[in-house]
C-alpha cells in the first residue's frame, strides 16, 4: 500500500477494495472466503457423521469427490479464473455434499 501510495481509509469495504485492487490479486482473497461457505456445512456434516458412528463408502467416496472438486474450483479460481469451468467444479462439488446431507438426513428421520 506504501509503495502505491493507497490509503488504508479507502479499504474500508470489499466494495472499494475491488475497485483498486487488481483482480488477479484480489481473487486468493475471493477464492479463501469462498471456502468458508459450502465447505462449512462440509466440515459440521463430518462431524456430526463421525460423533453418530456412520460413516461408510458411500460417504467417503462423496467426501472425497467434494475434496477434489473443491481443489480443482480453488486451482481454477487462483489462476485462470475461467468462470464456466470454475462453475462445473463448484457445481460438482455441491452436488456431492447436498448428496451427503440429503442421505444423512434420510438416515436421521428414518
Amino acid at each position: 500500500m506504501k509503495r502505491n501510495n493507497i490509503d488504508p481509509q479507502r479499504l474500508t469495504t470489499p466494495e472499494k477494495c475491488a475497485q483498486i485492487i487488481p483482480e488477479a490479486i484480489s481473487y486468493p482473497a475471493q477464492n479463501l472466503r469462498n471456502l468458508f461457505e459450502l465447505p462449512v456445512v462440509f466440515y459440521a456434516l463430518c462431524l456430526y457423521l463421525f460423533v453418530t458412528a456412520q460413516v461408510d463408502a458411500v460417504y467417503l467416496g462423496a467426501a472425497w469427490v467434494f475434496f477434489g472438486f473443491r481443489v480443482i474450483h480453488s486451482a481454477i479460481h487462483c489462476s485462470r479464473n475461467i468462470v464456466t469451468l470454475r462453475f462445473l467444479a463448484y457445481m460438482a462439488s455441491a452436488l456431492a455434499v447436498w448428496f451427503m446431507v440429503v442421505r444423512a438426513a434420510l438416515g436421521f428421520f428414518a
